[in-house]
């Protein structure tokens, strides 16, 4: 924990004290709630599964109440099922974080705290580190619990994540990193096509760089324009098209209003009836569509047994018309256009995450293009510039 380099004036030397060799790991457990850091167990080694279902049953198990919830990191040593009987017996939930989920675990910045405090101190034994460590838990906690301060991380904007760093550790500026983003979900190009455009700009960005950007911030873009997406109409075109992943063809529900507006899309690896009936509701669970008085599809069977499925348990009301017409369905399959336009460029995808990733911003990117979102204007390409960077907090 002690720190091998250190600033000193220009022309002079910095002196400090080093450990000769780097000694065992000294794991440490510990959980964050609203009350602060507690409930922390001290190991030696690794922190492995029968280490954290000791520390579980033991320690934090005893410490929880009926009613909480239990957060935890994507790790497989946290999957035990000793560890979810134990906290279930409580009377508790346990949830896990995403795969990759940085911005979203306040514990986190908790550590890090505690970590700096730690190399202060410079301990060198084993009594030294556990004092060391307990007046550090008392530090970070001593004004106020770290998740206390996170959750109220909320300016005028009232966008968290916004607070949590989005574009931090990017070696770019955010506007650069917006406008890489949004010309790739807009318009037809590659990533080769955007690293030589960059480069005209006098920027070095490689191609990677920029699909790492579109895997990060296109489901970020998708899910902060949801709330301001116009209401649709109550008629409903529902059809799907083909998306090559990996040399498989996977299938992307596509529904829009009589207006040709979008209401939902939805990648599946099939094309039945369950596929059918997560993609209605999920559209009829979506913040800008209404009950749809009509449903049109093509000559697809699986769509009249998803929708009996769902007016048995009323979750589309009986007036509701399902209509097969195969030429009234034109109007979705000429939208399925502006799409594969986009995804022509890249030759498919790789895997199955990173085509809905990268589907969700072409969507919503189409959304706003056709005027979907209040207060930009149809093809108004610098509105929509304008808007995207008050999303995510930059200046446009």
């Amino acid at each position: 924990m002690t720190p091998v380099y250190a600033r000193a004036p220009k022309g002079e030397r910095t002196s400090g004290k080093v450990p000769q060799n780097r000694g065992k790991n000294t794991p440490l457990i510990a959980a964050l709630s609203l009350a602060g850091m507690g409930a922390a167990m001290l190991l030696e080694g690794s922190a492995n599964t029968i280490a954290f279902e000791v520390y579980v049953e033991q320690i934090l198990a005893p410490s929880l109440h009926a009613g909480q919830i239990v957060v935890m990191d994507n790790l497989q040593a946290h999957k035990s099922a000793r560890i979810k009987q134990a906290i279930e017996a409580k009377g508790c939930q346990l949830l896990f974080l995403p795969g990759y989920s940085p911005d979203l675990s306040p514990i986190e910045e908790a550590f890090s705290k505690l970590k700096t405090a730690l190399r202060r101190t410079g301990a060198r034994t084993r009594e030294a580190l556990e004092e060391a460590i307990g007046q550090a838990l008392r530090l970070c906690c001593k004004e106020k619990a770290d998740l206390v301060e996170w959750t109220q991380k909320k300016d005028r904007r009232g966008s968290l994540m916004t607070e949590q760093h989005l574009f931090k550790w990017r070696h770019f500026e955010t506007a650069i990193i917006l406008l890489c983003v949004r010309w790739y979900l807009r318009y037809a190009l590659s990533y080769r096509d955007l690293e030589e455009m960059m480069r005209e700009r006098g920027l070095q960005v490689d191609h990677t760089t920029i699909y790492r950007w579109v895997q990060r911030y296109a489901p970020e873009l998708e899910k902060r324009c949801r709330p301001h997406l116009k209401i649709t109409s109550d008629s409903w075109r529902v059809d799907e098209t083909y998306v090559n992943v990996k040399g498989v063809w996977m299938y992307l529900y596509r529904a829009v209003d009589s207006q040709g507006n979008t209401l939902e899309f939805h990648l599946s690896t099939t094309r039945d009836t369950q596929a059918a009936k997560r993609f209605l509701g999920k559209t009829l669970n979506a913040s800008h569509t209404i009950i749809p008085r009509v449903i049109t599809v093509d000559k697809n069977a699986a769509y009249p047994k998803a929708l009996n499925e769902l007016n048995a348990v009323s979750a589309v009301p009986a007036s509701c018309e399902l209509r097969q017409s195969k030429y009234l369905n034109n109007l979705v399959e000429q939208d399925h256009r502006f799409i594969k336009r986009l995804v022509k460029p890249g030759m498919g995808f790789f895997s199955f995450e990173t085509a809905w990733r990268t589907l969700q911003g072409y969507e919503v990117m189409h959304m706003m293009r056709k005027g979907q979102v209040q207060k930009v204007d149809k093809g108004d390409s610098l509105s929509q510039a304008a808007f995207i960077a008050r999303l995510f907090g930059a200046v446009a």
